[in-house]
């Protein structure tokens, strides 16, 4: 069922009845499956049989493991109370961790100073000895340290993709095997679409989204893209916490927020 209904939904995105990437387009695809109940019937109501969506197909063949989906009309969708969120979530490991008590470790690419990789290792520690499922986006720098503690630390934790489901490949690819088979990752995107640079703020509402206890910022430059994670949080209403790391390199984004919002967390 996971990937057929994979294939129905590429279709509607190749062909451009469904489009990804808004908040605004994820409410109209949100609003076409509460109508038709499934995106095969999208599909059907689109009469799109006679075209030809074979590389999809192959596409979806070529993925090596097994995969669910969990659309908004399921009763255990996560991401109900937002109405802009992803229609649906495709998801490879322990759904399991989506009932857990979780936060998101968020930040910067580039972690050049071991001072910073100990602060992270550091906040880690302390959120794994919470018992907090730990979300992040599997990127570079702050998400893989995050990803890597829970793995190796005896944790539990959830990546967020900013491109379909699909063998893993690149410098994070055995952590995203590990995650995989362990743990678990969640995609928005239905393998066989195309992937864009944008996917990957936008995915940031899901990443939020399944952290209930709202999110840890372990270092953002001002144009860091955990910009739009933090804003994204400060939407949805939840706590949003600061490694007091952030407040001594003169980011102006820390001076922004209101008091309300901004928790720092000590070293």
């Amino acid at each position: 069922m996971a990937r057929d209904e994979c294939f129905y939904h590429a279709a509607l995105v190749i062909n451009k009845s469904i489009k990804q990437g808004s908040k605004t387009e994820d409410q109209k695809a949100r609003v076409l499956l509460k109508k038709y109940g499934s995106f095969e019937e999208i599909f059907r109501s689109f009469s799109l049989d006679k075209k030809d969506f074979s590389k999809i197909k192959k596409a979806i063949d070529k993925v090596p493991f097994d995969f669910s989906i969990t659309t908004v009309n399921d009763p255990d969708y996560p991401l109900k109370d937002i109405q802009y969120a992803s229609p649906a979530l495709y998801t490879r490991g322990n759904k399991d961790l989506l009932k857990n008590s979780s936060i998101a470790v968020v930040g910067t690419r580039k972690l050049k100073y071991q001072q910073d990789i100990d602060d992270g290792n550091s906040v880690m520690k302390r959120l794994l000895a919470k018992d907090y499922t730990i979300v992040s986006g599997l990127a570079f720098g702050c998400d893989a340290l995050a990803h890597k503690y829970a793995v190796n630390n005896n944790g539990k934790t959830i990546a967020v993709l900013g491109t379909p489901l699909k063998k893993p490949s690149g410098n994070n690819k055995d952590l995203e095997e590990m995650i995989g088979e362990k743990h678990l990752v969640v995609s928005q995107y239905p393998t066989g679409s195309a992937t864009y640079p944008s996917y990957f703020a936008h995915r940031n509402i899901t990443t939020v989204g399944l952290s209930k206890e709202g999110i840890v910022v372990m270092l953002s430059p001002d144009k860091s893209g955990t910009q739009h994670a933090i804003r994204e949080c400060i939407k949805q209403e939840k706590q949003l916490y600061i490694l007091d790391s952030n407040l001594d390199r003169g980011f102006r984004w820390t001076d922004k927020l209101e008091d309300s919002y901004k928790v720092v967390y000590r070293r």
